[in-house]
């Protein structure tokens, strides 16, 4: 059972990917506006699939995000969150206008 066997190297690559893509979305540090993480929607989970699989991903994502966040909500006073087809809630404020007064 070696590294390059029954599809581990996949296996790992794919976890890689996934673990970098999460940590740059909602953990780095960004010194220009000192917030964390990329909430651009070019940098959607989606995006890391071809086009033709996008509703699929989206769809998933969605129906994920509503079963890890609804207890979340429940417990909750007001659930302001709104997904953003990644499987995970950003809030309101959260839109391209936003993000550009943000980048100034």
């Amino acid at each position: 059972t070696g590294i390059f066997e029954n599809g581990s190297f996949f296996l790992m690559a794919l976890y890689g990917t996934l673990s970098a893509w999460f940590y740059i979305r909602k953990y780095q540090q960004r010194p220009d506006s000192g917030t964390h993480g990329d909430q651009s929607d070019s940098f959607r989970l989606v995006t890391l699939f071809p086009e033709m699989v996008h509703p699929t991903i989206e769809s998933l994502s969605s129906q994920a995000s509503q079963m890890i966040f609804k207890k979340k909500a429940a417990g909750s006073s007001g659930g302001t969150g709104v997904g953003n087809g990644d499987g995970l809630p950003t809030s309101s404020s959260d839109n391209p206008e936003a993000a550009r007064r943000r980048e100034r």
